[in-house]
């Protein structure tokens, strides 16, 4: 579930941060972790933008049906990439972090380093 994404985000990053050779870290998350896209409806994403949507479908009452999966894994990325900000302002490891947004895994990595 969701806490068990957080928890894998964070403690991996606690990890690195243990390993003085770790001089970069990138998160792979998903644009769907900013926003819920909709057809016909303008919005913006920024650093600070995340899939409110989804994180409140995610965390609803039940029935928890396949319809709700996509916002599950978008709230698990939303709030994973959150904690990982989270840990690295509040710990300042020793290596430059960033998180990939793109909606597929082709993005370059220099661009995020």
């Amino acid at each position: 579930g969701i806490p068990g994404v957080i928890d894998g985000a964070v403690n991996t990053l606690k990890s690195a941060a243990k390993e003085p050779s770790v001089k970069a870290f990138v998160y792979t998350s998903t644009s769907w972790s900013a926003a819920n896209p909709q057809p016909n409806f303008e919005y913006s994403i920024g650093p600070d933008s995340w899939n409110e949507h989804a994180i409140k479908a995610a965390w609803a009452p039940p029935p928890y049906g396949p319809e709700r999966t996509m916002d599950v894994y978008a709230a698990g990325k939303a709030e994973a990439e959150a904690a990982s900000w989270k840990f690295v302002k509040e710990t300042k490891p020793g290596f430059v972090f960033n998180a990939g947004t793109h909606s597929s895994s082709t993005f370059n990595l220099q661009q995020l380093m």
